[in-house]
């Protein structure tokens, strides 16, 4: 499937197909697409963005090679030109700015849930959703998806003990001891899906990182870091709190960081 004056057979170049995979990436989100003119404007690694069209691509790549670049792929597969399943996200460029543009609140939450996907294998976060009404900014804002149905995969990483608060006043018959293990755990949800479901979901939202996310938690750590200093907080085993990912924080303003 070829578009604008390039050769079709040009597509199935090693060097071609390498620029084909890069272009579906999420990394890759244009920032804006021009169907009328057949154009788009991708945010790159200086100041200006790239304004693109089917043959031309103002990338050191394009200016090197002469050949269709990451940019003029991804533009032809935006328009249903070219032939190819890409993912919709943040482009890398625009990470920074779009973490600090969030209310200070879900920066806080991110920053919080990015540190613990950082340094441990948890990647899906409970919320309560009358303490943090605003984690719906998380998905709205390409961060998150909300996992509705079918949790026995997305409560696999979580820890137990969070598991065990969550669900210590849920009434079912079948429900676990308090003590439960989590394979345990795990198994009470799979066999008890649409009960579970229709009752979390009145109270809890559970929220797991999409691929684009998971694959930038370090670089969002490190961003933030330079903002909010964690203060320590004395551990209280008798106020544990449903707001699991709660943290007090210093911030400091500092206008040329944020």
């Amino acid at each position: 499937m070829s578009f604008g004056n390039w050769n079709i057979e040009i597509h199935n170049d090693n060097e071609q197909l390498k620029r084909i995979k890069k272009a579906q990436s999420a990394d890759l989100t244009p920032a804006a697409i021009d169907y009328d003119k057949q154009s788009g404007s991708f945010k790159g690694s200086g100041k200006n963005p790239y304004e693109v069209t089917l043959d031309f691509c103002p990338c050191g790549d394009f200016k090197r090679r002469k050949l269709p670049c990451k940019h003029i792929y991804r533009l032809a597969m935006e328009l249903k030109l070219f032939d190819g399943n890409f993912d919709v996200g943040i482009n890398k460029y625009d990470l920074s700015s779009k973490i600090f543009s969030l209310d200070v609140e879900v920066q806080k939450a991110l920053y919080d849930i990015c540190c613990t996907a950082a340094y441990s294998s948890q990647r899906s976060f409970i919320f309560d959703k009358s303490e943090f009404p605003n984690y719906l900014d998380l998905i709205t804002n390409g961060f998150c998806i909300e996992i509705l149905s079918n949790y026995v995969d997305a409560f696999s990483t979580i820890p137990v003990s969070i598991i065990k608060e969550i669900f210590k006043d849920f009434k079912a018959e079948n429900k676990p001891k308090y003590n439960a293990i989590t394979k345990t755990y795990l198994k009470w949800i799979s066999e008890n899906d649409d009960i579970i479901s229709n009752e979390l979901n009145k109270q809890y939202a559970v929220l797991q990182f999409n691929e684009q996310t998971l694959s930038k938690v370090h670089t969002i750590v490190s961003r933030y870091r330079k903002k909010f200093i964690k203060k320590e907080v004395p551990f209280d085993e008798n106020n544990l709190s449903l707001d699991l990912y709660s943290v007090e924080y210093e911030e400091i303003f500092n206008k040329e960081i944020i």
